[in-house]
């Protein structure tokens, strides 16, 4: 099956505005709703993303820390992450 060239085009067009759209927006993953405070602590502590859009996410699985999504990246800094990651850890070493 052929793609016609126009339609080929438009949708690179598309996805790379969405992408473009997904690096400039944030969204933090955490276990109660963030205040203008909690926003500003994670603005200080990540000047990189100071200055895009955030979005905060609750969930209450989430015991302890945030969870960071910058478009397909993610950086988990939860209790739950840190626990697997020590988890992966420890079977690494027996």
């Amino acid at each position: 099956m052929k793609i016609n060239s126009q339609v080929k085009e438009e949708l690179k067009k598309y996805l790379q505005t969405k992408l473009d759209e997904d690096k400039k927006n944030v969204e933090i993953v955490a276990p109660y709703p963030f205040g203008s405070e909690d926003i500003e602590m994670v603005k200080k502590e990540f000047p990189d993303i100071a200055h895009m859009e955030m979005h905060v996410t609750v969930d209450s699985s989430i015991l302890a820390g945030i969870i960071i999504k910058i478009g397909t990246k993610m950086i988990d800094l939860s209790l739950q992450g840190e626990l697997q990651s020590l988890k992966h850890t420890l079977y690494e070493i027996t």
